[in-house]
């Protein structure tokens, strides 16, 4: 199964004889969504619950895990990504490093191949622009924007999440004082106290 699911490299940890090893695996992981599955528009046949067990046991055993999460496929909504995030925080406790890259239809690929079987409007056609962090279509469902947005707040999601309560108090007082800086500077500026008043 651990092979099946993408295991990249393991290396086995000898605890008897304290030989000092790493295990690391990296999964990409497509499928978030049991739309997905039904629909198996990524070709993937992996369930859920197999995904969670993999990282799940992983994380028993002290295996580093990462895998990358997809956000824009062709049959997402705004839900699907919503569960995405969700499944991203829930893999992030069990010590997985998750990262997210946009669906891209690379050249030669099913979807750059049938895009209209798969509802997708190609609105960019300068392949330099095609690098997973860039959304370059249309859905069904989402605008390229909107995949955009949700590709930014899914990273936000993850970071605000990983913060140590400590870290976070910090920031918070951090951006407090800067606010309070910025106004202060700023009111000594006449165009600023013209806005403003």
């Amino acid at each position: 199964l651990l092979q099946s699911l993408g295991i990249t490299r393991l290396k086995k940890q000898n605890k008897q004889t304290n030989k000092q090893t790493n295990w690391r695996s990296s999964k990409d992981v497509a499928l978030v969504s049991k739309s997905f599955m039904d629909k198996n528009c990524l070709k993937k046949n992996v369930t859920m619950e197999q995904i969670r067990n993999v990282f799940s046991w992983s994380n028993e055993l002290g295996i580093t895990t990462a895998t990358c999460l997809i956000i824009g496929q062709p049959y997402d909504t705004k839900d699907t990504i919503e569960n995405t995030k969700n499944f991203a925080l829930e893999l992030q406790k069990l010590g997985a490093r998750v990262v997210f890259s946009v669906s891209t239809p690379y050249p030669g690929t099913y979807m750059y191949n049938h895009p209209q079987k798969l509802g997708l409007t190609i609105t960019d056609t300068d392949f330099d622009n095609y690098t997973t962090q860039i959304p370059v279509y249309n859905t069904t469902n989402l605008t390229q924007e909107e995949i955009r947005s949700s590709f930014f707040d899914a990273f936000v999601t993850l970071g605000k999440s990983s913060m140590s309560p400590k870290t976070r108090s910090v920031l918070q007082i951090v951006r407090k004082e800067l606010k309070t800086e910025i106004t202060r500077g700023c009111s000594h500026d006449p165009a600023y106290n013209y806005r403003n008043r």
